[in-house]
């Protein structure tokens, strides 16, 4: 298969899913304080604490792949508004400084959500909203099928950036009605995945001419892509969890958590490596 000059190596597949993560545990919890008028601030406390590290991490991975620190300044210093990366700083910086707000306000008690509290809560609702969509909509600007073909990859970024970010904040969440309900919308945004999933498939095989057959192809049959995508992706990340749930195996949290997080990182890597490995001809 023709593999691309420019390919993205394993820095920006795993830079995809630490943000994805992190943004996607923000916006849970930032949205259950909100909807829950203040009371789960210890779940924001522990979102914020599980983002930061991994926003860190984005960070240098995002260095590391710009491969030279005044290509990183350069993105900081200079207006252009038109460059996909430099969107992606920025929305990365935005979304740091805002989770470093919201540790701060966390770690203050207070009985209920103040105007400036429930602001800064919608903030990082929509900071985190943007990082997660980016990494997504960052793939469509280019030509390869698998990306482009249809508006569906940032929409299947989005839904498993939150059900990693609700996995990550299950790991660290004790058992009670909080949990339950972390669990119940990791559920219905796992089923949501797997249907765009599905349909973006089917859309490249049927719709997006030859070479988007071909893209749908190397998804679901390429000894590498293929393999990740039905053992990691739809194996570990989508069906284990579900039948957790649906036999009702609460011993088995954890575990379900950890699926998720490994399925979400394999869906990265899928998404990443196999519009790359798709022949563009």
């Amino acid at each position: 298969m023709m593999m691309p000059p420019e390919a993205f190596g394993w820095e920006i597949w795993l830079y995809f899913f630490l943000g994805g993560v992190a943004g996607g545990a923000i916006a849970a919890a930032s949205i259950a304080d909100l909807a829950r008028d203040g009371r789960e601030r210890p779940l924001v406390m522990r979102a914020t604490l599980i983002a930061l590290p991994l926003l860190a991490l984005s960070s240098v991975l995002l260095l590391w792949d710009l491969g030279r620190s005044e290509r990183f300044l350069n993105l900081l210093t200079a207006w252009r508004p038109t460059s996909p990366m430099w969107w992606g700083t920025w929305i990365l910086i935005a979304t740091s400084g805002a989770t470093g707000l919201l540790l701060l306000r966390s770690s203050r008690p207070a009985a209920r959500l103040t105007l400036a509290a429930r602001a800064l809560l919608s903030l990082n609702v929509l900071a985190a909203t943007a990082l997660v969509v980016y990494t997504g909509v960052l793939l469509t600007t280019s030509s390869r099928p698998l990306w482009s073909a249809t508006p569906l990859v940032p929409v299947i970024f989005a839904l498993s950036a939150l059900s990693t970010g609700i996995a990550a904040l299950a790991l660290v969440s004790r058992a009670g009605p909080t949990a339950d309900d972390l669990e119940r919308a990791d559920t219905a945004i796992l089923v949501l995945e797997g249907a765009a999933i599905a349909v973006l498939l089917a859309w490249l095989a049927l719709a997006a001419g030859p070479v988007g057959a071909r893209a749908a192809g190397v998804v679901v049959s390429d000894l590498l892509v293929g393999g990740v995508f039905w053992i990691g992706v739809v194996g570990a990340g989508l069906l284990l969890p579900l039948l957790a749930v649906l036999w009702r195996m609460r011993s088995l949290t954890l575990v379900r958590a950890a699926l998720v997080l490994a399925g979400g990182l394999a869906l990265r890597f899928v998404i990443v490596a196999g519009g790359q490995a798709a022949p563009l001809v």
